[in-house]
């Protein structure tokens, strides 16, 4: 049983439980009210279409919920650690995704009013 247990997938989900445990209630419902719930079909096909599509989301948002939450709480240990770290992806983030030269946000002043020549 140990040996089971200790196999890559079941010891990664190990690692996620505690956000499962966290976000699986609000997904699955997301999931039940958005996709299965206004389809015409019976009790049965709904449940089998909910385990089927929902399972799979709540461990994939599990799983983003621990990598952007927990597991960098985990590392760091300390609220000020943290906001560092944040800070620093944040700033990362950002400067990846402003163009080159550019430090000022964009705003719809320096793109201009879209009526050329006017």
């Amino acid at each position: 049983m140990s040996a089971l247990l200790a196999t890559g997938p079941l010891r990664r989900f190990g690692e996620i439980s505690y956000s499962s445990y966290l976000i699986h209630a609000p997904v699955i419902y997301a999931v039940w009210s958005v996709l299965v719930l206004p389809l015409p079909v019976n009790d049965a096909a709904r449940f089998l279409l909910l385990l089927v599509v929902g399972v799979p989301a709540a461990i994939a948002v599990s799983y983003a919920f621990f990598a952007l939450f927990e597991k960098p709480f985990l590392r760091i240990r300390s609220v000020a650690g943290l906001r560092q770290h944040v800070g620093s992806r944040w700033h990362s983030l950002v400067s990846s995704v402003t163009p080159r030269g550019r430090t000022a946000p964009v705003t719809s002043e320096s793109l201009g009013s879209g009526r050329e020549g006017t």
